[in-house]
């Protein structure tokens, strides 16, 4: 069985990246880090700092003491890998690895994961994600051990950024 999966990026800040992310009509709301394009070329963004580009990723159960429950975003075409080890030798300055689903409400929370929500709300003056850990077992509970998920991300037209390289 295969489950497909849609997230739109709709609200892009210097700082942060949201978005609607439709699990089978669920409505769930994402924090990434802002989209920062990779200086040595990769088609993913720059590592631990940006938000991985658009594309469609397969969704690969993670489990670490830090994060017991987890996806990991792969699309080895867009330099994404789950482990440091698949990342083929020509690509290492390239490619990023471990970029999960995982809990977190703020931006800082996050080194290039997507952190999911119940609903979003600006504190502060800085937008969140609430109801992280809920989002996570709604997740869970949809996923279940669904063994073939992907997540296609995308940009909604007004805020889509260029992916060139800003010297």
């Amino acid at each position: 069985m295969s489950l497909d999966l849609f997230l739109t990026r709709d609200l892009r800040e210097t700082y942060c990246t949201l978005g609607v992310w439709d699990v089978r009509g669920h409505k769930l709301h994402t924090m990434e880090r802002a989209w920062i394009p990779n200086p040595d070329g990769g088609k993913s963004g720059k590592r631990f700092e940006s938000c991985v580009s658009d594309g469609i990723y397969k969704l690969e159960p993670h489990r670490s003491e830090k994060f017991p429950l987890a996806w990991a975003l792969v699309n080895p075409a867009l330099d994404v890998f789950h482990y440091p080890q698949d990342v083929p030798p020509s690509r290492i300055a390239q490619a990023r690895q471990t970029i999960l689903v995982h809990p977190a409400n703020y931006w800082h929370d996050l080194l290039g994961c997507i952190g999911p929500g119940r609903s979003r709300a600006k504190v502060n003056g800085e937008w969140m994600v609430q109801q992280s850990r809920d989002a996570m077992n709604l997740l869970k509970t949809v996923i279940g051990s669904t063994l073939d998920v992907t997540l296609t991300i995308s940009w909604a037209d007004s805020v889509k950024p260029t992916k060139e390289v800003v010297t």
